[in-house]
């Protein structure tokens, strides 16, 4: 982090990097995701983001996303 070196560490849980399940396991959660996010958009009424005239809540390509907010 920044201009500092850490420590290795070992994971065992989780996808590794690179792997070719993350794709497949990002597609079985991301629709139910999606969901979830727009419900909880018009309940709290929270003002959406626009780029143009269209209304941006998240931007998914392959295996990573970003959830946009103001």
């Amino acid at each position: 982090m920044g201009d500092q070196n850490l420590d290795f560490f070992n994971s065992t849980i989780g996808v590794k990097q690179g792997c070719p399940l993350s794709p497949t396991l990002f597609r079985l959660c991301i629709d139910e995701l999606e969901q979830i996010v727009a419900k909880f958009v018009r309940e709290e009424d929270i003002s959406e983001v626009l780029i143009g005239h269209i209304v941006i809540m998240l931007l998914l390509y392959a295996n990573d996303m970003i959830l946009m907010c103001k």
